[in-house]
C-alpha cells in the first residue's frame, strides 16, 4: 500500500484525462484503479472517467477519489462498497479519511452514502501552466523578500498558528508538523519559502514545494493592504525559475483568496470535500 500524503496532483490529472486505453493509472499492485474500467466495463460513454485510491498514512486509512463528472449510480455504489469494504477489513483505530473531488459541477452523490462523518471541508484546487507565469518585475510595496533560514521557522510556525484553523487529523497543529515545514522551507533543489518584511518586520510568507504553495500566509494585522499579491506573484517567479507548474488549494468560500489567486492567473482545476468517516458499530 502506497504511503503519500497528497491530494491529487496535476500529474495524476493529465494521467486520468489521457488513461482510456489503461486499466491501472500506475502501479504493478493495481491498486490506483480507473475507476470507469473497473465499474462499468462495457460502458461507451464517459461519464464515469476517473480513479480510486485507498491508502495509509501515519496509521490513518485515507480514500481519494477523483472524477471528471458526477459518477452514476453503478458507480457511486462500486466505490461506497470498496472504501466499506477497506474499512471492513482495517484494523486501525485512527483517522478514516475520504477525500472527494469532481471536475465538472461538484455533487455531494458519493458523500450521500455515508451517515457517519465529522469535519466536513470544502475546497478547491487551482494550478497555472509555467508557461503562464507572469515573469515581469513586482511592485513589491516596500517588502523585502528573504529566503528562509533554520532561525526564521518557528516565526512561521506561530504566525500559521494565529491565521490558520487546526488540522483536522494528525499532526494536529503546525507545531507538531515543524518537522516537514523545516524541510520543505529550507529546501533550495525543489522549493523553500519565500519570507517578506517591512522595516524589518516579518509581514507574511509563502511555502513552496515541488511547485505546490504549501501555505500562503500573512499576519492579520497586514491583511487587506495589497501584500498578499506581492507574496504570490513574487513566488510564482521562484517557481517558475525551479521549472515547475504551480498549484494551490484553498477553501471553495474563501471568496478573496479565489479573487487574488485568479488575478495572477491560476485557474480552479477540480472541488473537493475532505471528511472523516466513523466506523459503524
Amino acid at each position: 500500500m502506497e504511503t503519500k500524503e497528497n491530494n491529487f496532483t496535476q500529474d495524476e490529472i493529465e494521467m486520468i484525462k489521457t488513461a482510456d486505453d489503461k486499466d491501472y493509472l500506475y502501479g504493478e499492485d493495481g491498486f490506483m484503479y480507473l475507476c470507469r474500467k473497473i465499474i462499468i466495463d462495457r460502458a461507451e460513454n464517459k461519464i464515469n472517467k476517473g480513479y480510486f485510491k485507498a491508502y495509509k498514512y501515519k496509521d490513518s486509512l485515507r480514500f481519494l477519489v477523483f472524477m471528471t463528472n458526477t459518477p452514476d449510480e453503478q458507480a457511486v455504489n462500486w466505490i461506497a462498497d470498496e472504501i466499506n469494504k477497506y474499512i471492513d477489513n482495517n484494523t486501525a483505530k485512527d483517522t478514516i479519511m475520504l477525500r472527494y473531488a469532481q471536475v465538472n459541477e461538484f455533487s455531494d452523490v458519493l458523500l450521500d452514502k455515508f451517515e457517519n462523518y465529522t469535519n466536513l471541508y470544502r475546497y478547491c484546487h487551482h494550478f497555472i501552466n509555467r508557461n503562464d507565469i507572469n515573469i515581469d518585475s513586482v511592485d513589491m510595496k516596500g517588502l523585502e523578500k528573504r529566503r528562509c533560514t533554520e532561525d526564521m521557522i518557528d516565526s512561521c510556525i506561530e504566525i500559521m498558528e494565529e491565521v490558520f484553523t487546526p488540522f483536522p487529523d494528525p499532526p494536529g497543529s503546525f507545531r507538531q508538523d515543524s518537522k516537514r515545514i523545516k524541510r520543505e522551507y529550507m529546501s533550495s533543489e525543489k522549493g523553500g519559502a519565500e519570507l517578506f518584511y517591512k522595516d524589518n518586520v516579518l509581514i507574511g510568507f509563502c511555502g513552496h514545494h515541488c511547485g505546490h504553495f504549501t501555505e500562503v500566509c500573512i499576519c492579520n494585522e497586514h491583511q487587506g493592504k495589497g501584500y498578499g499579491e506581492v507574496i504570490v506573484r513574487s513566488t510564482l517567479q521562484s517557481v517558475y525559475e525551479l521549472g515547475y507548474n504551480a498549484e494551490l488549494y484553498t477553501r471553495y468560500d474563501n471568496a478573496r483568496a479565489i479573487r487574488l489567486y485568479e488575478k495572477v492567473g491560476f485557474k480552479k482545476s477540480y472541488e473537493a470535500v475532505r471528511v472523516n468517516l466513523i466506523r459503524n458499530q
